[in-house]
């Protein structure tokens, strides 16, 4: 069954078949999907990446964070229903070909831009969410990542203090106020101290939830943060 939900030599995001699949690492439709575009972290308009230090939003404050957020593919059709067989139905396997989507979507990234990142930070789920779904895919996919770029991970750097309601049921303006003060400092706080970190989510819907976690990694230290997701429901 698992094969079938994910051939081991098909696209990650449509599952479609590539003669080349030990060299390509997307379908040639899902590759030309995956772009150099970037978007504001607050109006969300997308810009090409070279771009991105000279655009300025009105409603954006000046050194607000995350500095950047970045996603692979639009959040639709086969890769929609691939992430939340990752999500919702335990197939943790799917987590290792999105992580090398976003390896790739990060190395195209920083080459761009000359950046570089010293660690990964994965968006947390609420202590009780965590207990009935059994783990957290974005951890798994920050996981994965991390093996791509032998960057660490620290899950415990962040953590949800409150069980807020799923953020795709609310409005723009809904998600904003559901999201506030749903974070803290972790555990782990002190490891991201100085460092630039990729926090790390499987969806980017309105940017609520990468903007609050950012924010609380700014308190701890961190010297800058990029919001990477596999897929985004951001507007051209």
């Amino acid at each position: 069954m698992g094969r079938l939900l994910w051939p081991d030599d098909g696209c990650p995001c449509c599952g479609a078949s590539m003669p080349n699949a030990a060299e390509d690492l997307l379908c040639a439709a899902c590759a030309d999907k995956l772009t150099s575009l970037i978007c504001c972290p607050n109006c969300l308009a997308y810009m090409p990446s070279p771009n991105w230090p000279q655009h300025t939003c009105h409603h954006y404050g000046q050194g607000e964070w995350p500095q950047q957020m970045l996603s692979c593919v639009p959040y639709a059709d086969k890769t929609r229903y691939r992430l939340r067989l990752l999500k919702y139905h335990n197939n943790l396997r799917l987590a290792q070909p999105f992580g090398r989507l976003l390896a790739a979507r990060w190395r195209q990234f920083a080459a761009e831009n000359n950046v570089q990142a010293d660690v990964i930070v994965p968006i947390p789920l609420h202590i009780e969410r965590r207990r009935i779904r059994g783990y957290n895919q974005s951890e798994l996919l920050a996981k994965a990542l991390g093996r791509q770029l032998s960057l660490p991970v620290c899950a415990g750097a962040v953590c949800r203090v409150d069980d807020t309601r799923p953020q795709h049921r609310l409005t723009p303006a809904e998600r904003e106020a559901n999201l506030q003060g749903a974070f803290a400092s972790g555990a782990a706080a002190d490891k991201v101290r100085g460092k630039k970190v990729i926090l790390v989510d499987d969806i980017i819907t309105s940017g609520a939830t990468m903007r609050e976690a950012a924010a609380v990694l700014r308190e701890q230290g961190a010297a800058s943060v990029w919001a990477l997701a596999v897929a985004s429901h951001l507007q051209k």
